[in-house]
């Protein structure tokens, strides 16, 4: 469990291509649930991913380790009896190890089987997960990242962006552009608030990320010399790209564009 972008998926999938380096003893699966999603398709789903082991077992074939990641718990909706199918089914893996055959009404044992799943007690945007699969869980919290993890998390791949162009100071100028950036990204955060009518006002370090992919994408022909004069400009359009353009009225632009400069000011003064 934890917030929006603080590396939930990222971390497991990571976990998984470990033990996945092994491929004779662990057999990973991925589903991803979206608002759509019902419990027959989930069932569906896994149906054409297991195989018969022997009559009412079901498995791997070459006999190895199933871990089933299931991401974005929150996103079905709730149904008319306030519960959530998919999630529902799931838990049945979790309490029965067996799969349920919807067309036959029939149970068949799963061998070998676990299941990973991703999500949020409460998430914005999303549905709250049921208490009744909640309490059949250990739980682990993945905690929002610091400025600092933030700041480890992007500045590598910025710096070997810019060591193309500046590799005397690439380190120097890849960490003043993370922190500039942080101190914007906390600067939207308590100055646009969500409300009613703007709901759109959410930021997260998914946002931040298209920032420093914009700055990747960004290529530069000239002399090392005269590029740290462009490089504002690259950044405050992808600043204003990602951030500006969801800002309804002038008067918030406005605002946001007198924040940005003295942010930038303080930064590299």
């Amino acid at each position: 469990m934890g917030k929006q972008s603080t590396g939930k998926s990222l971390m497991i999938n990571n976990l998984l291509n470990t033990l996945g380096q092994n491929k004779t003893d662990y057999l990973h699966i991925r589903y991803l649930i979206n608002y759509n999603t019902t419990s027959k398709k989930l069932e569906h789903f896994l149906t054409h991913k297991f195989e018969y082991v022997k009559k009412n077992l079901v498995g791997d074939f070459y006999d190895r380790q199933i871990i089933l990641f299931i991401d974005d718990m929150n996103m079905e909706k709730h149904d008319e009896f306030e519960s959530q199918s998919s999630i529902e089914y799931t838990r049945m893996l979790l309490y029965e190890d067996k799969i349920l055959d919807m067309k036959s009404n029939t149970y068949q044992a799963i061998e070998k089987f676990n299941s990973i799943n991703c999500g949020n007690l409460t998430s914005h945007k999303k549905n709250p997960i049921i208490d009744r699969f909640i309490h059949s869980t250990y739980i682990i919290s993945q905690n929002s990242l610091s400025d600092e993890g933030v700041n480890s998390l992007f500045k590598p791949n910025l710096e070997s962006h810019l060591k193309n162009y500046i590799p005397n100071s690439c380190a120097i100028t890849a960490n003043q552009y993370v922190q500039v950036t942080i101190s914007v990204f906390n600067y939207l955060n308590d100055t646009f608030k969500q409300g009613p009518k703007k709901l759109h006002y959410k930021y997260n370090l998914r946002d931040v990320s298209r920032i420093f992919q914009g700055i990747h994408l960004f290529t530069y022909t000239g002399s090392e010399e005269d590029f740290p004069a462009i490089l504002p400009s690259v950044w405050y359009n992808e600043i204003s790209r990602v951030f500006e353009d969801v800002l309804e009225s002038n008067e918030e632009k406005k605002l946001f564009r007198e924040g940005i400069l003295k942010i930038y000011n303080n930064q590299f003064k």
